[in-house]
C-alpha cells in the first residue's frame, strides 16, 4: 500500500456493529489483532459514549492509551478512565434557537431528540413512543428523558437528532452556525456544533499520537462519516452503505457490514492475510 496503516477509525452503527446493536461478533478477533500489533484502533461514533450496547470490554484496549469519540466528535474520551479529554458543545442560545424553530408550527412532521451536557437525561420536543427515533435512541439511554415544555429546562447539548426533517428546517439550522449531517432519503439529521465532525475528530488523534491523516484508514457507512471519510489516507465502507458514502470511499467491500465487512477489510488492507 502506498501509505502505512498506522490508525484505524471506525464508526459504529452499520459498520462495525450491528445498526442500534452489538458488535457484530467476526470483527471482534481482527480488531484485537490489530490493537495487539500496535496500531491505534478508536472508535469515533454518532452514539452516547455510556451506551450499555458499546461493550468497549470487548477490545483489548487495557493498558493502552485510547480515547474514543462520541457524538460525532463532540465529546472524546479516556476509553479506560472515561476522563474527558475535550468536549465541544452546541451553546445555550443555539439550543434555545433550535427548540424555537420546532415549536414554532413550522416544521410539525420534525421530531427532536437533544443529549445536553448532563448525560443523565435527553430532552426531546415531544414523547412519542411511536416515533421511531424516540423507539430506537431509547436502546442507547437508561436515564430521565424529558418532553420540552419551557426554555429553563435547557443547557448547552453535544447533539441534536431529528427525524422528520427537511431540507427548509436544514437550511434554518445551517443559518445558526451548526453541523448538519443529513440523509434526505430517511429524513434524519445529525447535528453538532459548527466544525464538529468525525473529521474534526481524526485531526485531534492526529495530533494526540503524532499520526498523520494520510496514515490512516476509517470505515463508516451513513452521512455522517462523509467528511471523515474525506479525510484519511484509506476510506472504506460496507456493500450496504448509503449511496453518498459510497461515492467517497476508496474501496466499496463486497460485504455488508453484517457479513462482516469491517473484519474482511482488516485481514485484506491491514493484515494483508490471504
Amino acid at each position: 500500500m502506498k501509505n502505512e496503516i498506522k490508525f484505524l477509525a471506525l464508526d459504529m452503527d452499520g459498520t462495525t456493529y450491528y445498526s442500534m446493536g452489538k458488535c457484530v461478533e467476526e470483527n471482534i478477533q481482527p480488531i484485537n489483532k490489530v490493537i495487539d500489533l500496535g496500531i491505534k484502533v478508536v472508535f469515533v461514533t454518532g452514539r452516547p459514549l455510556d451506551a450499555k450496547l458499546n461493550s468497549f470490554d470487548l477490545f483489548n484496549f487495557q493498558n493502552h492509551d485510547v480515547l474514543v469519540a462520541g457524538f460525532n466528535g463532540a465529546l472524546i474520551r479516556d476509553i479506560n478512565s472515561s476522563k474527558v479529554v475535550q468536549e465541544n458543545l452546541i451553546s445555550l442560545d443555539k439550543t434555545k434557537k433550535v427548540f424555537d424553530l420546532l415549536m414554532s408550527g413550522r416544521f410539525p412532521k420534525a421530531f427532536l431528540w437533544a443529549y445536553p451536557k448532563d448525560l443523565n437525561k435527553v430532552i426531546v420536543s415531544k414523547k412519542d413512543e411511536n416515533n421511531h427515533l424516540y423507539k430506537t435512541e431509547k436502546v442507547f439511554f437508561e436515564g430521565d428523558i424529558i418532553e420540552y415544555n419551557n426554555p429553563d429546562q435547557l443547557t448547552e447539548c453535544y447533539k441534536f437528532l431529528f427525524k422528520g426533517i427537511d431540507k427548509a428546517l436544514c437550511e434554518e439550522l445551517t443559518k445558526l452556525n451548526l453541523e448538519v449531517a443529513w440523509s434526505e432519503s430517511d429524513e434524519s439529521a445529525e447535528v453538532t456544533e459548527l466544525g464538529i465532525n468525525k473529521a474534526f475528530a481524526l485531526d485531534f488523534f492526529s495530533k494526540h499520537y503524532g499520526i498523520d491523516v494520510k496514515n490512516m484508514m476509517a470505515m463508516g457507512d451513513a452521512a455522517n462519516d462523509v467528511k471523515m471519510l474525506q479525510h484519511v489516507g484509506l476510506s472504506v465502507c460496507p456493500s450496504n452503505a448509503s449511496k453518498v458514502v459510497k461515492e467517497v470511499s476508496k474501496i466499496v467491500m463486497d460485504y455488508k457490514n453484517t457479513e462482516g465487512a469491517v473484519a474482511k477489510a482488516i485481514q485484506k488492507y491491514i493484515l494483508q492475510e490471504g
